[in-house]
Order: C-alpha cells, then sequence, then structure tokens
C-alpha cells in the first residue's frame, strides 16, 4: 500500500459467487432427476479446488515509512482429473482493485518422489 490511507481488501470468487438466495430446482420428467437451472457445473463448495488464504485484511497507509505488503497463500487440491479454472477479483475499499485467474490440473496419476529418482 503506496498511500497514506489504510487499505481494506478482500478476495472475492467472480465465478461463483456466493448466492444471496437458494437456487430454484427444477426436475427433468424424463429422467426423473433434478438439476440446477444454469447450464454449467456447480462447484463443490465444501471442497474447492483452490484454497487462498488470507482472503480479507488490511495493510496500513505508509506515512513516510516503506510501503507495507500482504503475503497471500494459494493453494491447489484438485478432487478430479480435470483442468481446473478460476477467476478471482481483489476488491479494494477506497482504493484500486484488480483482477487475477488461477488454472491447474488435477491428475489421477500418482507418481512418488522416489520414482522421479
Amino acid at each position: 500500500n503506496p498511500t497514506l490511507v489504510d487499505a481494506t481488501w478482500q478476495i472475492v470468487d467472480e465465478e461463483h459467487p456466493k448466492p444471496k438466495t437458494p437456487q430454484r430446482r427444477r426436475s427433468s420428467a424424463a429422467s426423473g432427476t433434478t438439476r440446477r437451472a444454469s447450464a454449467t457445473k456447480a462447484p463443490d463448495r465444501a471442497h474447492p479446488a483452490f484454497e487462498i488464504h488470507p482472503t480479507s485484511g488490511v495493510i496500513a497507509g505508509r506515512g513516510i515509512g516503506q510501503p507495507q505488503r500482504q503475503k497471500v497463500t494459494i493453494r491447489f487440491h484438485p478432487k478430479h482429473d480435470l483442468q481446473y479454472k478460476r477467476q478471482y477479483r481483489v476488491r479494494v475499499k477506497k482504493g484500486l482493485g484488480t483482477f487475477f485467474a488461477l488454472k491447474g490440473s488435477g491428475s489421477y496419476n500418482e507418481v512418488r518422489l522416489e520414482d522421479l529418482v
């Protein structure tokens, strides 16, 4: 934060924001199954592929000192053999935010470190 004002920030999942109300479901008469109204597969909120910590905080203004920084750790925990892609937004109260994208591939191929030598 190179400014004099404290920066309150938050990282938000742009592709799947948390719903404000429960999603309505409709049933398919042909198959007897229930599906979501949207055509995309619903994310697994209990076990997301990308884990970000911390997702919010306050970075103090620098005054006459050096700009302050915040370390953010991102971990990738794929659950399936798929490509994962997600966009996030960094919202900053009374400041400039930004977007960033994460991509990764899951794999069922389990290789031990000893096998690579």
